[in-house]
């Protein structure tokens, strides 16, 4: 008779432990790959799940997931901004990390890898090496702009001394290469401290 109540009352134990996360549907268990954060759609819709990084390094999509588990792919003309414990904003027809944003001028950076490949001869024919080939831009955009402006090195100093001319410190810095090209991110916060309304 005790045997019976000890077998009922650990049934009864172990069900009381597995019932409830039945009830509760399944949760999504992210992949080491995939890392919680927010997406914020062009329509103001809010998503809180968790984004595929690998893929940001094409720059043309994430793989979002919610924390259900449904899976949705978005291209940048669907984006506004995303965050993933780095900012992002969807700018011409690309994402781009956000560097600095200011209250008059925000720097962001973009990244791409190609993969290129090299032929080698070997004994039985030609033999082909795949290797990426790291692109990154930088780009600026002032708050009474559209679209954000490459930040080129071929004349720089000219485009950028004059880009930034409404404070004549930063735009000396720029002239007198004391900042350069890499600088911009510095450039656009003495720029954005310099200039008020």
């Amino acid at each position: 008779m005790h045997k019976n109540k000890f077998v009922f009352s650990f049934s009864l134990f172990i069900t009381c432990l597995i019932f409830p996360s039945f009830l509760k549907g399944q949760e999504y268990k992210p992949k080491r790959d995939h890392i919680k954060g927010t997406i914020i759609l062009k329509d103001s819709t809010v998503l809180e799940g968790y984004i595929k990084k690998s893929l940001l390094n094409n720059s043309q999509r994430i793989i979002y997931f919610s924390k259900d588990g449904e899976k949705k792919k978005y291209a940048p003309s669907h984006v506004a901004r995303f965050s993933m414990g780095i900012e992002y904003i969807s700018a011409l027809s690309c994402f781009m990390e956000i560097l600095f944003e200011g209250d008059k001028v925000s720097v962001y950076r973009y990244e791409k890898t190609n993969w290129m490949s090299s032929s080698i001869p070997t004994s039985g024919g030609m033999y082909s090496i795949p290797f990426p080939m790291e692109t990154t831009k930088y780009y600026v955009k002032k708050n009474s702009q559209l679209k954000p402006q490459e930040v080129k090195k071929k004349k720089f100093k000219v485009v950028f001394a004059e880009y930034f001319k409404e404070c004549p410190e930063v735009a000396k810095k720029i002239v007198t290469k004391e900042y350069k090209r890499l600088d911009i991110k510095q450039i656009a916060e003495e720029y954005d401290s310099c200039i008020t309304d």
